[in-house]
Order: C-alpha cells, then sequence, then structure tokens
C-alpha cells in the first residue's frame, strides 16, 4: 500500500508501534492521534529565512589581527619551504603547515609584538576598510540574497 496522505502513514506508524510491543495494551487510535498531533506542534518553527553575501558585492575588510595573521602563515610557508629544500625538514610530514600550532604561535606572537608594528597592522587594515566602504558606496544592488534554507526556531 502507498499512503498519498502523510497524517495516514504517521497513524499507521503509530499503531505499528503501538502493538509492536507486547508488554503494553494496544493504545486507542484517539490517543495515538493526539500523541501525533503534540509531536508535531512541539517541532521547531520557521521564524525567518537565510540570507548569504550577494554575488558580486564587496568583501568586508580584514581586521589588523587577520593581516598580521595571514602574513605570519605566509613567512611561516615560506621557512617551511626552505627547510625542505635544505634537506632538514623536521617540521612535518609532506611540507603541510599544523595549523592548530601556527595559529597559537600567531597569537602569541600579536599579543608580544610592540606598539609600531601593531599601529602598522592597523594601518593597513584601516586602509582595506576606506577601500571597502569606498567599493560599497559604488556597489548597486542588494548586499544579502535570500537562500532556499530555513531558520527554525
Amino acid at each position: 500500500d502507498h499512503y498519498t496522505d502523510a497524517a495516514t502513514y504517521d497513524e499507521s506508524i503509530a499503531i505499528a508501534a503501538a502493538f509492536a510491543d507486547p508488554a503494553q495494551p494496544p493504545q486507542s487510535l484517539a490517543l495515538l492521534q493526539q500523541q501525533t498531533e503534540q509531536n508535531q506542534a512541539a517541532k521547531k518553527k520557521i521564524v525567518g529565512y537565510v540570507y548569504k553575501k550577494a554575488p558580486g558585492a564587496p568583501k568586508r575588510w580584514k581586521s589588523s589581527y587577520i593581516h598580521f595573521f595571514t602574513n605570519f602563515i605566509d613567512r611561516r610557508k615560506r621557512l617551511l619551504n626552505m627547510v625542505a629544500k635544505d634537506g632538514v625538514s623536521e617540521i612535518s610530514k609532506d611540507n603541510k603547515i599544523n595549523m592548530t600550532e601556527v595559529s597559537k604561535e600567531a597569537s602569541k606572537a600579536w599579543k608580544e609584538i610592540p606598539a609600531n608594528e601593531r599601529q602598522y597592522w592597523e594601518s593597513v587594515s584601516k586602509k582595506d576598510r576606506e577601500e571597502y566602504e569606498r567599493k560599497l558606496g559604488e556597489f548597486e544592488g542588494p548586499l544579502e540574497v535570500r537562500t532556499d534554507k530555513v531558520k527554525k526556531k
């Protein structure tokens, strides 16, 4: 048998479940329907839609730490390649960087950098933000587009 009505299918599943355990007495159809309705009411309700950045919209600026971190990783990769060429590579297999360790090192280095170097990275970030705001002013159209996904509460 094929079920076209979802409620009929849910009822049949509930009835089958009620009779599946011989230790429990069979429940009435009305009680099973009530339980099914309560379960459906308890499901999460849709609150809105998920949005993503519109294609062609300018990307947001990077913070000073992100600029520093990117530079830190690039320097680490160059160091890794130089060491690997010398044949003394003990850092990792296949010249790959352990991102967890590098992230910890970058975080520690960021906390310890002198004020003038931090000021440099902040100025780079400020220029990036100004460029973003300039592109944002020139951009026509929505910044976000709706996806097929929904937010549930």
